[in-house]
């Protein structure tokens, strides 16, 4: 009916500020109560919003990285939630992260 044909359709994005994101890592996922945030800066002070997903805001902490990494105690009930990190330049990156105690 179709054939073999088949198209291929692909483009590059040039963007350089796609290439310069900001990138922080959340560990373990799924957590229990406690996460480790890692970044490729030696120290950071960041804004710690996590929003249940209905959109309410359950924790909203500032926390420093020392050493590249932190450690943060977190009291959740199971669920899925979303974690949005503010550096100190107003970059924002957003995780989403999974209680499963």
């Amino acid at each position: 009916m179709f054939g073999n044909r088949h198209k291929v359709c692909s483009f590059k994005h040039t963007n350089s500020k796609l290439k310069q994101r900001w990138h922080i890592e959340l560990f373990p996922n799924p957590a229990q109560n406690k996460i480790t945030l890692k970044s490729k800066n030696e120290t950071e002070d960041l804004q710690v919003e996590i929003t249940d997903v209905w959109g309410r805001k359950v924790v909203n902490k500032r926390v420093k990285l020392k050493d590249y990494t932190t450690d943060m105690e977190i009291d959740l009930i199971n669920g899925v939630y979303f974690v949005r990190f503010t550096n100190s330049e107003n970059k924002i990156n957003v995780k989403k992260l999974t209680i499963a105690k």
